[in-house]
């Protein structure tokens, strides 16, 4: 529940900002990694150090993965989305991370092809990312 909850909050707040100026500020990204770091303690004292490290380097990766891609694409995908899902990760595992990367993924491609579609978008247009990352995880509430 304390992972799911900080998850919320960080998706939301970063929605907030992700939206109106396409940039996550760091006392956004500070505050969700502090709430991370306080979750893996807490893994860390119901499981152990060693279970704890084992679910902190698994949960990482689906981030990583969006922040390497962010490098080789020239900051197309913004390094803001890449540490979130790092984060999100830590809050509640490499799983979650992972299908609220795809969810999100496929709603905003979704939107993109329909913006594509009435022409009020091209391939160079800038999507935020975060709010698709709310969306699935709201979504994956509902399932």
């Amino acid at each position: 529940m304390f992972g799911m909850a900080g998850a919320v909050g960080l998706l939301t707040a970063g929605c907030i900002f992700d939206v109106r100026s396409k940039k996550i500020p760091f006392i956004v990204l500070g505050a969700g990694g502090i709430w991370s770091v306080a979750g893996l303690i807490i893994k860390a004292v119901e499981t152990g150090i060693s279970q704890m490290l084992l679910f902190a380097i698994s949960a990482i990766l689906p981030g990583v993965v969006l922040l390497v891609l962010s490098f080789l694409t020239e900051k197309k995908i913004g390094y803001g989305d890449g540490i979130i899902l790092t984060i999100l990760g830590c809050m509640e595992g490499a799983r979650m991370a992972f299908l609220v990367f795809c969810i999100g993924l496929f709603l905003q491609s979704l939107l993109a092809v329909g913006l594509l579609i009435v022409k009020k978008a091209d391939k160079q247009s800038c999507i935020p990312f975060v709010p698709f990352l709310l969306a699935g995880r709201m979504a994956l509430f509902v399932l």
